[in-house]
């Protein structure tokens, strides 16, 4: 480090993610400990406007890199996703090629301490992130957090719009995005402390109606305005949508985003949130009925709900669809199960107690708070014989768990002295890695 001062890359993707990252610098340059620089890792988003240095990277410049990487790592998300984003179409080798090597030139000439960058996901972005890995970098990814309140009060009370969503909270990870595999949260979680009165806690925000997405970040983001707030008038019939005959229960199955829902069941394919609701209503216990509700951020669901109902109903006219605007805490309220991929809402519905069939493979599904589900076929038999809560044994590692998320890993916006403690462990932790890998 230069001095006392941290030297901080923050990546920069599209043009939203500009002024997440000008304010995200700005607040931890406040702390008089960090020494930030903006690198523009895609042609298409403009020269950041504020007082922060930045440097712009070139998507095809020819060079290539020097240290070896694994390219299909770098680019096969983004390939994946080229049916809906085909900006990078045709281009992702030579993109990754280029950007490594200008990565790798860069912090050779310029020393970085530590890069912050949203996620991971992004192609340009894990391209620069994994050659300053290979370069000795320190690397902390942050993301929409799992609560959007904390049981301890932030330093200021500060938010941050990304997506024209409001966050109070982020995830700062050491290791990498929660979604994308192993992380801090699945290494450091079993050596927390246990803390009391989380249910307490739980029982406040569910009060509150807090959740990850608020209604409010649902209205805007489906709307595509800003400042877009929710009409009372225009929200589903509770009583009529949530209808659970006598002796009944209800499965809540809650879909992810199209390009997150595909996942192999032994030598089945889901391949989006409609495939695995029909997939579930196939499956469905004559004593349960099903309630599907797709993720908040999905316009291809909002669009569609009316033609998926009908498809759904003539399945198993004991499944119903849920509109976008369906206030999730009623949902847990109301329901007996929840099913979901790799959700936030494994850890939402955890507060309830209620048990949930998990189908992915994110940190949260491992630890035992959930079932989870590795063959379709699993599911009749499961609801069948499944209890009316939460086993003791999973609420102790619920408690556990969210014990960790809540006190230590998610850190207020409001906090950049905290953020600061996170951005050191992951030098820290680097440099001993790279003194084991010097030794070695």
């Amino acid at each position: 480090m230069a001095g006392d001062k941290i030297r901080l890359g923050l990546l920069v993707d599209e043009k939203w993610y500009t002024e997440f990252f000008v304010k995200l610098g700005t607040l931890l340059r406040g702390t008089g400990e960090v020494k930030p620089t903006l690198f523009m890792c895609r042609e298409s988003a403009p020269d950041p406007e504020c007082d922060i240095p930045f440097v712009r990277f070139q998507e095809e410049t020819g060079q290539t890199p020097k240290h070896g990487y694994d390219w299909h790592t770098i680019t096969g998300y983004e390939q994946f996703l080229a049916y809906k984003d085909n900006y990078f179409e045709g281009r992702w080798d030579a993109v990754a090629r280029s950007l490594t090597a200008q990565a790798e030139a860069y912090f050779e000439a310029h020393p970085v301490d530590c890069i912050v960058l949203w996620s991971g996901t992004r192609m340009n972005l894990r391209a620069v992130a994994a050659a300053a890995r290979n370069c000795g970098v320190a690397v902390v990814t942050v993301e929409t957090p799992y609560f959007q309140k904390l049981p301890e009060p932030p330093e200021t009370d500060y938010v941050m719009d990304l997506h024209r969503m409001k966050n109070k909270v982020l995830i700062w990870d050491t290791i990498q995005a929660p979604q994308c595999g192993p992380s801090q949260l699945s290494r450091d979680w079993r050596t927390a402390q246990t803390r009391t009165g989380l249910q307490a806690f739980f029982d406040q925000l569910h009060a509150e109606r807090v959740s990850k997405y608020s209604q409010e970040d649902i209205k805007r983001f489906l709307s595509g305005k800003a400042d877009a707030t929710v009409d009372t008038s225009d929200m589903p019939d509770v009583e009529l949508e949530l209808f659970k005959p006598p002796r009944t229960r209800a499965l809540l199955a809650l879909g992810q985003v199209s390009h997150d829902s595909a996942r192999y069941f032994g030598d089945h394919l889901v391949d989006d949130w409609r495939e695995l609701g029909i997939e579930l209503a196939k499956r469905l216990p004559q004593d349960w009925i099903m309630w599907f509700k797709g993720h908040p951020m999905d316009r291809a669901y909002a669009t569609g709900t009316a033609e998926f109902a009908r498809e759904l109903h003539d399945i198993n006219p004991r499944c119903k669809v849920l509109p976008t605007t369906m206030d999730i805490h009623l949902c847990y309220q109301r329901c007996d199960a929840v099913a979901c991929i790799n959700s936030t809402s494994t850890i939402e519905a955890a507060t309830y107690k209620i048990p949930v069939l998990n189908f992915g493979w994110a940190a949260f599904t491992q630890v035992g708070m959930s079932y989870k589900i590795q063959d379709l076929d699993e599911v009749g038999p499961l609801l069948e014989t499944l209890p009316a809560q939460m086993t003791p044994g999973q609420v102790a590692i619920r408690d556990h768990f969210l014990s960790y998320v809540l006190y230590d890993y998610l850190i207020p916006v409001g906090s950049p002295r905290k953020a600061l403690r996170r951005i050191r462990q992951a030098i820290e932790e680097n440099q001993a890695a790279e003194k084991t890998k010097q030794e070695d």
